[in-house]
């Protein structure tokens, strides 16, 4: 039945499962025809997504395609398919920590590390290695018969995940002098080498490639292979289709981008980590050439060099849509006004940043507005209140808007929202100062569109929020499924809200005056019933790991 079906169709089913490689490698082993199809789709992103305990089986696989004694590894049977064309996520930290794993997992000698028998499992079940060796059926030509490989009769439950932790004084490696340790990171770091050499050499088309060594200790030492790599005779066609370019590191960034300049024009996600800010105009003179840019993320920036990466924004001022900046300094202010020339920007988020010489910065009105900004998302450091309000107030199609830690202070914040984010659909905001219930409810009434909101600010008038939340019980939108209100209530003021409330929501968070007690707890459980059978859902009570916040999630 099964050899019926068209490889168009069968590529688009097996498309469904790109992120799941187990399910990918069974379909392998069904025949011919199926396998050649599962096949591209198991090696489009192979490192990315194979698990933990089959990475060191996947560069085994992959050291087939290299004739170098160096990496010998008793491999005798040639590959089934050419695996390396398939490639288009070209990743150096993903292959680095799979050949970091097949070393950990050797002894001295160059041996496997023993696995005890009576912990020993099928481990080819879950096998990554899709090189596994098939033999040709001789009974029945539309068949193909799986041969598992001796000695891969591993416990895969006992690998454990180390692929963010590269620890060369971790008890594997305790009896390696440490000669022998910085010995074994020049193996790893020239294997890793050489196979994204060989990717690039026989990969058809890299659509994503992610140069980034920041977090590694040794990463400057691979200036000049990633240089060669790129002079490569088939760079040229492979990199051709780029569209995700990720950088960051101490090697020769300048080299590599000159040469990517003259090969990758159609990169549409571009993310910049500044280890040396000397590269800045180098990376300004990629974005100018490209054609298409649509989303620019800039990490560790300083504030010297912005002026250079903005120069290169009226180049893409069609095509960007998303703006992302973290742990960047600006120089006294936000750029709000070169940002503007961005027409059709969407996205602008702004995570850890900070601006020097606030002290200096002085007030002015923005005269310039955001008709396509979509989503805000100002996370710490940002000290301008009054211009992220202006900006609110002059950006009428937004619909996110994530202002955390910044201890809001307008007290007039709410009906800006409200009068003038009508298409807004997921709020979510820390608000310094004394608030009413009633301030927020014009945000319920007024944004029908609203989805999830989240709110953590401190009420004024206690005695007055019992009746503020069956107002605000009968204000909720019918699209809203989230509302964490962490404003410090009481269980009664919480069953005033469900005993008014006649719509249906996925969550509700609160947080508590004091720690609860039991009976508190149970009359809540009484209050929240009785609403759960008239809805006719399941309902749970979550705490958090504060004592005094909770969490109840229904049902729907």
């Amino acid at each position: 039945m099964s050899s019926i079906l068209p490889p168009e169709l069968l590529s688009h089913i097996f498309s469904i499962f790109e992120t799941d490689s187990d399910t990918l490698f069974s379909c392998c082993l069904v025949s011919r025809e199926w396998s050649l199809s599962a096949v591209y789709w198991l090696w489009k992103k192979p490192f990315h997504i194979c698990p933990t305990q089959n990475r060191m089986l996947l560069v085994r696989t992959c050291l087939k395609f290299i004739s170098d004694d160096r990496f010998y590894d008793n491999i005798e049977q040639p590959p089934l398919f050419n695996y390396a064309s398939f490639l288009q996520h070209l990743n150096f930290h993903e292959i680095y920590d799979a050949v970091w794993h097949y070393y950990n997992f050797r002894n001295k000698e160059g041996e496997y590390v023993p696995i005890p028998d009576e912990e020993k499992r099928l481990f080819m079940e879950q096998d990554l290695d899709v090189d596994a060796y098939y033999e040709f059926n001789e009974h029945d030509n539309n068949y193909y018969e799986f041969v598992e490989e001796e000695d891969n009769d591993w416990n895969s439950e006992e690998l454990e995940d180390n692929s963010q932790d590269y620890d060369w004084n971790s008890e594997e490696l305790e009896d390696f002098s440490q000669d022998e340790v910085e010995n074994l990171k020049d193996k790893i770091l020239l294997l890793t080498s050489k196979l994204c050499q060989i990717f690039l050499l026989h990969s058809n088309k890299i659509i994503s490639l992610n140069l980034c060594t920041s977090e590694m200790d040794n990463g400057n030492d691979i200036c000049e292979k990633w240089i060669n790599i790129f002079k490569l005779e088939n760079a040229s066609s492979a990199l051709a289709n780029l569209k995700k370019f990720v950088s960051g590191g101490l090697y020769d960034l300048q080299s590599i981008i000159n040469i990517m300049i003259n090969i990758c024009h159609d990169i549409e996600i571009l993310e910049i980590i500044f280890e040396d800010d000397n590269f800045i105009y180098s990376f300004s003179n990629l974005t100018k050439s490209l054609k298409n840019l649509k989303e620019l993320k800039v990490i560790g920036m300083n504030k010297y060099n912005f002026n250079g990466m903005i120069d290169s924004f009226s180049y893409q001022s069609h095509s960007l849509r998303i703006l992302h900046f973290e742990d960047c300094v600006f120089n006294n202010d936000i750029p709000f006004k070169e940002i503007s020339l961005l027409q059709n920007l969407e996205s602008l988020i702004l995570i850890d940043c900070e601006i020097d010489n606030i002290n200096n910065i002085k007030s002015k009105s923005i005269n310039y507005s955001f008709p396509s900004l979509k989503k805000i998302h100002f996370d710490m450091g940002i000290p301008s209140m009054k211009e992220i309000v202006r900006l609110i107030s002059r950006s009428s199609n937004l619909e996110e808007i994530f202002l955390i830690e910044l201890k809001l202070h307008t007290p007039n914040i709410f009906d800006i929202i409200a009068n003038g984010c009508s298409n807004i659909k997921v709020l979510d905001m820390c608000v310094g100062g004394d608030h009413n219930i009633e301030s927020i409810i014009p945000i319920f009434t007024q944004c029908q569109q609203l989805e999830s909101i989240s709110l953590r600010l401190s009420i004024k008038n206690k005695n007055y929020i019992n009746k503020s939340m069956g107002i605000l019980a009968k204000s909720i939108p019918k699209n809203l499924n989230n509302l964490i209100l962490m404003i410090s209530i009481e269980i009664g003021d919480l069953e005033a809200f469900f005993s008014q409330f006649d719509g249906l929501l996925k969550v509700v968070g609160f947080k508590m005056f004091d720690y609860v007690e039991s009976d508190d707890l149970y009359n809540l459980n009484i209050e929240i019933q009785k609403y759960a059978e008239r809805k006719l859902v399941n309902y749970r009570i979550v705490s958090s790991n504060r004592c005094d916040q909770f969490y109840i999630e229904f049902d729907i």
